[in-house]
C-alpha cells in the first residue's frame, strides 16, 4: 500500500482498474496487487512534469 506511488499515479492520469487479491507470497504472507492503466491519448507529458514534480 504505496500511499505516494498511488497519489503520482492518479495525478499523471493512470486509472485503477482493479485489485488481484493475495496475488503475490512473499516471506509467508500474501499480499494484494494494484493494477492500474493509462492510455497513449491519456498521457500527457508536459502535464505530469509541471504538476508532478514541481517543476
Amino acid at each position: 500500500s504505496n500511499q505516494r506511488a498511488k497519489h503520482v499515479y492518479s495525478k499523471i492520469g493512470f486509472i485503477k482498474e482493479g485489485t488481484k487479491r493475495s496475488a503475490v507470497y512473499k516471506e509467508g504472507i500474501f499480499y494484494d496487487l494494484e493494477l492500474y492503466s493509462i492510455l497513449r491519448e491519456e498521457y500527457t507529458p508536459p502535464y505530469t512534469q509541471n504538476k508532478c514534480f514541481g517543476k
